[in-house]
């Protein structure tokens, strides 16, 4: 597992994740229930925020990422932060499948094809992609 960068931080959270894009798909985990979410878990004991979104999106996706701006608290804890690839030679290849059945950039035409963990995520990041990708005005 990679190392944690991120040393001068705030206090631990209950969990974190990222929000990865390309272009217009976003890099989603699809559970064993076949729910999808953006990639994320629970802190470690002691787990500065932006080192929990870098290991859990490192165990779910095998991707190895700089953590940004935080984007979003979640009523249930979940601090959400913006992501980008560490390096452009990156591959989606998981550690270990545990965690995980299948991680991948969905397209954004494509979210509502698929059932969501957290329901409410959908129409968020649905929004939040939009911003990034504004469609040409004609």
């Amino acid at each position: 597992m990679p190392e944690c960068p991120y040393r001068a931080e705030q206090a631990a959270v209950a969990s974190a994740g990222c929000l990865l894009n390309q272009g217009s798909s976003l890099l989603v985990v699809a559970g064993f229930n076949n729910r999808i979410s953006v990639p994320g878990g629970g802190s470690a004991k002691g787990e500065a925020p932006r080192c929990t979104a870098h290991r859990e999106t490192w165990e779910e996706t095998g991707l190895e990422v700089t953590v940004g701006k935080l984007e979003q608290v979640f009523d249930t804890g979940f601090h959400l932060y913006r992501c980008q690839l560490a390096t452009t030679e990156a591959t989606i290849d998981p550690p270990m499948r545990l965690e995980v059945r299948r991680a991948w950039f969905l397209p954004l035409p494509q979210f509502g094809e698929f059932e969501w963990r957290y329901p409410y995520q959908q129409a968020l990041m649905d929004n939040w992609m939009r911003k990034q990708n504004p469609e040409p005005e004609i």
